[in-house]
């Protein structure tokens, strides 16, 4: 590898009340971008597709339930639901409010509410309506790669572990901007 070349590492972690254990599931030359995964995250959400239908991993000590989450920089979760990158107009992985109005949502306790329920929240069943227009909306740019969340009306903020230091920048820079228009 070069200072040139990217690495995307796809894994999976299993969290216990006590501890949290990484094991590595992938490990492919390419970004994270969505014609990168296209290529070499095939195989990877297959496997997770096939973990979310049997939701259960045996091992030598016994059969154990997971519960499966999706987590990851945030351009590779925009990447992966069909989304255009954190500069859109819609930059949120999990609702539709635009991002001008981010800071809002601080003062008006209605708008936060009506963004984590139907009203706004995204799912991978309504990106994928939108995907199929000809004409798209909401920074919806194609169809998602992951096959997850299986319940297409799952709301995504009940399965993306959403990023703090994301979350953070982004009301740290919409209330700047709305300070600007101000």
């Amino acid at each position: 590898l070069s200072h040139r070349d990217s690495l995307c590492v796809y894994s999976a972690s299993t969290i216990t009340k006590t501890s949290s254990d990484i094991g590595v599931v992938g490990c492919v030359l390419g970004g994270d971008s969505a014609d990168d995964m296209d290529e070499c995250g095939g195989p990877f959400f297959e496997h997770l597709k096939e973990l979310a239908l049997n939701p259960s991993v045996k091992t030598c000590v016994g059969e154990f339930p997971v519960y499966l989450l999706c987590g990851g920089d945030l351009c590779n979760v925009l990447a992966q639901y069909g989304l255009a990158a954190a500069c859109s107009r819609f930059p949120c992985p999990i609702c539709i409010v635009p991002k001008t109005l981010f800071a809002s949502i601080a003062f008006h306790p209605n708008l936060l509410r009506d963004c984590n329920n139907s009203v706004f929240a995204r799912t991978r069943g309504n990106i994928m309506a939108e995907a199929a227009k000809s004409t798209r909306s909401f920074g919806v740019k194609r169809m998602p790669v992951t096959p997850l969340p299986l319940d297409l009306n799952q709301p995504l903020i009940s399965f993306i572990i959403y990023c703090d230091l994301h979350g953070v920048l982004r009301i740290i820079s919409t209330t700047t901007y709305a300070n600007k228009i101000d």
